[in-house]
Formats: structure tokens, C-alpha cells, sequence
């Protein structure tokens, strides 16, 4: 429902809510590259990016970018082979729901998004890149690329992530709060 061709890779890279350049500015200039390889994008700039990466977004039909998913963000992530993203918390608890094969890029000033990373990576749950590996080398585009030519890899990986998940939070958290109360 996202118009992508379900035969081919689909990323998607999200900054978060209030995006991260960073990201943007290593998806755009990765973007001819990938697309030529048969790499489709949805990328999600944030809105206060939006306008800036839209007149520096590389002009296929296979790359769409949107500053801000109001509804349905369960719905694009699902249709992901890769999502590219910060490592909040609830970001990742989501892909891990999903099982979704990720790569994740931590905002450098935020410590709890550094150490999540540095968990995932250790048990091989995600890919980890720096904002200094994206914006000075090509190793965005060869992660993506070796993930998608690698699908065992990719799928172990999700699977990994996937053993994070909690569904039942939600519940869980209301009766340690019950218990405390009674």
C-alpha cells in the first residue's frame, strides 16, 4: 500500500520524530547508489527537515520521502527489509516486534541511545554506524548492500532483535504498578 514493488529491497530510515540530519544527509547522497542497485527508499526526514531534503532528494519514483508519519507507522516499518534509524528505546522495541533487520545510528549526545546500540550490536540484534561512519564514507551504502545480498544474515539478525521484544509490556507494567498499590 506504499506503492513499492514488493519484489524489491525496501529501506526505510527514520531520524525519529523530530528526524536527524545526519541520516538525511547520508540517505540522500546514498540514494542514486542504492536505487541503481534496485534499492527502494521511504524516507522520513522529520519535519523540520523536510523542505531542506526534499530539493536535495534524488529524483526517482523508487524514493519517497515524507517529513512525518502521522498514522501507520507500524504499517511502513512492516513492509521494510532494512529500516535505518536512531536507537531509542521505543524505536527499537518496535522493530524488535517486528523482527525487522536494522541498522542504527545513535545520536552521539544522547548516552541511553549509545548504550542501546552497544547491546544490540553485542548480540548481533543490529548493525551499529556512527554519524561520523555515515557522513564521511560509503559504509551506509555497503551495510545496506551486504545486508541485502546477505538474507541469511539479515534474517538471523532479525530474529536476534526480534527475542528483545516485549508485547506484553504494557500489561506487565500495569501489575507491578497494581501490586505496588495494593
Amino acid at each position: 500500500s506504499l506503492g513499492f514493488d514488493p519484489d524489491k529491497p525496501l529501506v526505510v530510515a527514520t531520524g525519529g520524530g523530530l528526524g536527524a540530519n545526519t541520516i538525511n544527509q547520508a540517505l540522500i547522497s546514498a540514494g542514486p547508489e542504492l536505487l541503481n542497485n534496485g534499492v527502494q527508499i521511504y524516507h522520513i526526514t522529520g519535519k523540520d527537515f523536510f523542505h531542506d531534503a526534499k530539493r536535495k532528494k534524488p529524483d526517482f519514483p523508487e524514493y519517497q520521502m515524507v517529513g512525518f508519519v502521522y498514522s501507520g507507522m507500524s504499517r511502513v516499518l512492516a513492509a521494510a527489509d532494512i529500516v535505518v534509524s536512531r536507537a531509542s528505546a521505543t524505536t527499537i522495541q518496535e522493530l524488535a516486534g517486528l523482527a525487522k533487520a536494522a541498522i542504527l545510528i545513535p545520536a552521539r549526545q544522547l548516552s541511553d541511545q549509545q548504550e542501546n546500540a552497544r547491546i544490540y550490536q553485542e548480540t548481533d540484534s543490529a548493525v551499529v554506524l556512527s554519524d561520523d561512519d555515515i557522513a564521511e564514507s560509503d559504509q551506509l551504502i555497503d551495510t545496506i548492500m551486504r545486508l541485502i545480498r546477505h538474507d541469511e544474515t539479515r534474517s538471523q539478525m532479525a530474529r536476534q532483535l526480534h527475542r528483545f521484544a516485549r508485547p506484553q509490556a504494557a500489561g506487565e507494567i500495569a501489575r507491578m504498578i497494581w501490586e505496588v498499590m495494593k
